[in-house]
């Protein structure tokens, strides 16, 4: 700092006291103080009774808790035991408010020749132990521009490798011929054997608030209709290239696929089977809504579709949630659902229940569980709701309160300890009887990087080693796209991708589970390591990677953490995308970080 410079700087003592009455109005800060020591400020607060210590000092290239444009933050502690998950959170607050309340300099005690004060090792977040605390310091340049690139993906899309955004636009022929090659390779043996079809019914009766995927409920008979047609052409187009070779999954998601009426129902159904290669045995799921699921169209599932599984999308039946998320289904239809889904031989029976919807209470959602219980489901998947970005919610200016986060958490755990109660076991995917019910293409897409026909708009394909693929949404618009697809002016955006690119896939899909080495050296016949070497490397050095013996285990953190920490097994076509795509609205002075945290409701452990 020049002498003119620490003229102008203001004292950094005088400034820190002055940040934490304001931290106080805010936050749980009881008694706090401010010593000073050569070269730093030694900071004590107390947070809802816990003590927690800070060093501040001058911002350095040396290992630090955290950074900001003018200091470096080091937690100390006389303990070895963790801080708790809410004071740790209480302290990124701290310096998140440090970081935007900074001045242009700051003035600190001189340091001298005084040693400073050694400090026990440092744990990061409450996991992370001093080596890959260093490293972390190491790398805070790639790990904010990695927080930048979680939070670009996870407002747009948050499907790996983000092809709305980073895809090129290619031609109908040029789909054909991925699809030529790919399923050449898996004839001959030199591709995942695993083949699933995804048939997308984007129409809803009405758009519920918590939902965000690719639907509407602005459309007419003449629309619904049209489309209908168009998706017959899509079986009828890919039904040649596709000869040969048998489909291991068959999923109908939307939307609401049950809206479709019992005639129309039974032509896309029979017109699948005649289309493509369904084994017997084959799993099809089938989502609906209880008051869209009649006997009659059970029983065409059933007969004609020779669907396995239903999935029934109750979600709550709380009187004040639904209508405030526009839903309206009575228990009595979801009991005739179910009742006629056995009857007529659908083997398994899903239903979803939400947790946290607004105006939903801790007791209606018991009643809503209990009662589902009692109908005898193979499995029942508890979804969060999490306000999105893309959901009505949120995009009319709606935020979770703590208070609606901290009743929602209250019913997943009560949820899940109940379904365990009950007999129903976790499944990575909800909770269920058995393993059948459990969505096989889900598992295939993750653990074999098996390819994906998706028909209809806008269902997302993959093709192994050529691309992932959809069709293109301007600006998130699907009427407009869909009225495209009428006119014949649909455009298609792709991702090209080589056999390395999906084992960089692989390892961005299963970096919050983990994996065998065996099971990765089969499919791409290379250790992690070697097809990615800087990232896989550099999570081994942040601790979030480790190899024991055959298993890659995984301490990813929770899912803003993830979110970051998997940007590093990106691979280079990618990260070219990246910077093509995104990298020039890259602000260094944005804290990208801590609106991914905001967005993913962080609470650090």
């Amino acid at each position: 700092m020049t002498s003119a410079a620490a003229n102008s700087a203001e004292p950094a003592r005088a400034w820190l006291e002055r940040v934490l009455r304001l931290f106080a109005r805010n936050a749980p800060l009881g008694r706090y103080q401010v010593t000073e020591a050569p070269g730093e400020l030694l900071l004590e607060l107390e947070l809802e009774g816990v003590s927690a210590r800070l060093a501040v000092r001058p911002k350095d290239d040396q290992p630090a808790w955290a950074h900001t444009r003018l200091l470096s933050l080091t937690i100390t502690s006389n303990t070895e035991d963790d801080l708790p998950r809410e004071t740790e959170h209480q302290l990124l607050l701290l310096k998140s408010l440090l970081h935007r309340a900074e001045p242009l300099a700051l003035e600190f005690p001189t340091r001298g020749h005084a040693p400073l004060p050694e400090h026990p090792p440092i744990r990061f977040l409450g996991r992370m132990k001093a080596p890959a605390l260093e490293e972390r310091a190491r790398s805070q340049g790639e790990l904010a521009f990695a927080a930048y690139v979680a939070w670009r993906a996870i407002s747009t899309e948050d499907l790996y490798p983000h092809v709305s955004e980073l895809g090129d636009l290619i031609t109908p022929r040029e789909v054909l011929d991925g699809w030529e090659r790919t399923l050449g390779r898996v004839r001959a043996g030199t591709a995942p054997d695993k083949v699933g079809l995804y048939v997308h019914i984007p129409f809803c009766a009405v758009a519920c608030h918590y939902c965000y995927c690719g639907k509407t409920d602005q459309f007419d008979r003449a629309g619904f209709d049209a489309y209908v047609d168009d998706l017959i052409v899509e079986m009828q187009r890919y039904s040649e290239v596709f000869a040969g070779t048998p489909l291991t999954s068959v999923y109908f998601g939307g939307g609401t696929p049950s809206l479709l009426p019992p005639a129309a129902l039974e032509r896309v159904l029979g017109e699948m089977h005649r289309a493509f290669d369904v084994p017997d045995g084959t799993q099809i799921i089938f989502e609906g809504n209880p008051d869209s699921l009649s006997e009659k169209k059970i029983e065409i599932l059933a007969k004609v579709g020779r669907v396995s599984r239903l999935t029934v999308g109750v979600q709550t039946l709380d009187p004040e949630a639904q209508r405030r998320a526009r839903r309206h289904n009575r228990p009595e239809e979801v009991s005739a659902a179910v009742a006629a889904a056995k009857k007529h031989g659908i083997a398994h029976v899903n239903v979803d229940l939400m947790a946290g919807l607004d105006g939903q209470s801790l007791q209606s959602f018991k009643d809503d569980m209990d009662f589902v219980l009692g109908l005898g489901p193979d499995s029942i998947h508890i979804n969060a709701f999490r306000p999105n970005p893309r959901t009505k919610y949120a995009l009319d200016g709606q935020e979770m309160s703590d208070e609606q986060r901290e009743l929602r958490d209250q019913m997943l755990a009560w949820g899940t300890d109940r379904l365990q109660g009950g007999g129903y076991s976790h499944l990575d995917q909800g909770q269920g009887k058995t393993r059948d019910a459990a969505n096989i293409q889900d598992y295939d897409l993750r653990r074999v990087n098996g390819s994906l026909l998706g028909l209809g708009n806008p269902a997302r394909s993959h093709s192994f080693a050529s691309h992932y693929y959809g069709p293109e949404v301007p600006n998130g618009d699907i009427v407009a796209a869909l009225l495209a697809d009428r006119e014949g002016r649909r455009r298609v955006r792709a991702v090209p991708v080589d056999d390395m690119g999906e084992a960089h896939r692989f390892l961005v899909h299963n970096l919050h589970t983990g994996f065998s080495l065996s099971h990765f050296r089969a499919l791409w016949g290379k250790d992690p390591w070697e097809v990615c070497p800087h990232g896989f490397g550099k999570l081994q050095r942040l601790g979030v990677v480790q190899v024991d013996g055959d298993r890659v285990e995984t301490d990813p953190g929770d899912h803003a953490d993830m979110m970051i920490h998997r940007v590093f097994l990106y691979g280079e076509q990618m990260y070219d995308r990246v910077m093509r795509a995104w990298g020039s609205d890259y602000d260094t002075r944005t804290d990208y970080g801590a609106l991914l945290d905001k967005m993913c409701e962080k609470r650090l452990r």
